[in-house]
């Protein structure tokens, strides 16, 4: 279903993507540095030196890489979910406990964590750990490298249902 990719390709993309970077801790998704939300790094030769002192690496998301990313559990408990996603052919990343999907960002969508339900969405202010990192022992990989494109909008409204829902379950 879908082919992994070699770092150097992985790279290349994230280049090509503008995507902007900071340092995670090995094994680890939390970042190295403490002013990760105000530091930019778009250097892919920096990534790499990162990556060989074993560090783990991660992207910022929303208006600054330009990405809407929905980080989804294998364990979520919306099954359904999946037919949202079928032949979504953009940026696809297999994590240690489920899939990252990146899409344009949309500045519509908060960044919420639905954690009882395996799903996270991380926009402005946020970032997601990415390929090559390693947690665990357990590599992400990156599973296709398309076009990132706007989040479906039948996907955008069962994501927005789940936080309205949310937001009514805690008042």
């Amino acid at each position: 279903m879908f082919k992994e990719f070699k770092d150097k390709e992985v790279f290349d993309y994230y280049k090509q993507n503008q995507f902007i970077f900071w340092p995670v801790m090995k094994n680890s998704k939390n970042p190295a540095e403490k002013l990760w939300t105000t530091n930019y790094y778009k250097d892919i030769k920096q990534v790499l030196k990162w990556i060989g002192d074993g560090s783990n690496v991660g992207i910022k998301t929303g208006s600054e890489s330009n990405i809407t990313v929905l980080d989804i559990d294998s364990n979520n408990k919306y099954g359904n979910i999946d037919s949202l996603l079928y032949g979504y052919s953009g940026f696809v990343e297999k994590t240690p406990r489920g899939f990252h999907y990146f899409f344009s960002y949309d500045k519509s969508i908060s960044s919420k964590a639905l954690m009882k339900d395996g799903i996270s969405i991380l926009n402005d202010n946020r970032h997601v750990v990415v390929s090559p990192s390693i947690i665990n022992g357990l590599k992400y990989k990156v599973l296709s490298m398309g076009k990132i494109t706007k989040m479906p909008k039948m996907l955008k409204k069962f994501l927005m249902d789940k936080v309205e829902q949310k937001k009514n379950e805690n008042l």
